[in-house]
């Protein structure tokens, strides 16, 4: 078994085609996606994250020569999109769709200061999917975060396109509604070795998600938070 950058192992890829990798990209894009019976993309959230040699498109030579273009930290909870239904009303949905989960983030975000249904209804009508990370208590962390729960908003994709949006635009969506944005790290790194180095001097942070200037989002976490890797992986390439 080879060795991963966490220290775990991976199976090694063996006779894997091109078209194999673009399959597994299409089976990771589709996880979470709610489309209606016309084949209209209702709700897009981000799809899952893997870190550098653990899937095929994102092994080292695979990332040689692409540039960091923008670094944001991982929050450890659970991910939350903003979802509206036919009639009108605003929902918050989990990975598993219109669940306990979804509900509980729902009244954490309406306790909060933040107008987050406004800021869901906004990107809707703008086409987009705000995607949230629910953290705090009720999650199985591994870093642990102080006060109350929260409803962070981490990401906002296009429905159609899936193109995500760059922090700032972001930003200013979160500063209209009063609601909480992942924190912009890393500024000024251009390599994945600059962001490695940066993560594993922090204390108390899980890690980071990269953007690479190839289009692909890389996960770079303290080695104390790498898990072994598992079939999960491997199934997705």
């Amino acid at each position: 078994m080879k060795k991963s950058e966490g220290g775990g192992s991976r199976r090694p890829y063996v006779n894997v085609s091109g078209e194999d990798v673009r399959r597994a990209q299409l089976r990771r894009e589709c996880r979470g996606l709610v489309m209606s019976s016309g084949g209209v993309v209702l709700v897009r959230p981000v799809p899952k994250t893997f870190m550098r040699g653990q899937v095929l498109d994102m092994r080292h030579e695979q990332l040689q020569g692409q540039r960091v273009q923008e670094v944001t930290e991982k929050l450890d909870g659970q991910l939350i999109v903003g979802v509206v239904s036919r009639g009108g009303e605003v929902e918050m949905w989990s990975r598993g769709g219109r669940t306990q989960l979804g509900s509980s983030a729902m009244m954490c975000a309406r306790r909060s200061e933040g107008r987050h249904e406004e800021l869901i209804m906004e990107a809707e009508v703008l086409g987009c999917t705000v995607c949230f990370e629910y953290i705090g208590r009720q999650s199985r962390i591994k870093v642990r975060y102080e006060g109350e729960s929260e409803v962070v908003m981490v990401a906002v994709r296009e429905k159609m396109s899936g193109d995500t949006w760059w922090w700032e635009e972001m930003e200013g969506l979160g500063r209209r509604h009063g609601v909480r944005v992942v924190r912009r790290v890393c500024e000024g790194m251009r390599s994945l070795e600059e962001v490695r180095e940066w993560v594993e001097a922090q204390e108390f942070m899980e890690g980071v998600m990269v953007r690479m200037s190839g289009g692909v989002v890389v996960k770079v976490k303290q080695c104390c938070c790498c898990l072994l890797y598992t079939s999960d992986a491997a199934d997705d390439m």
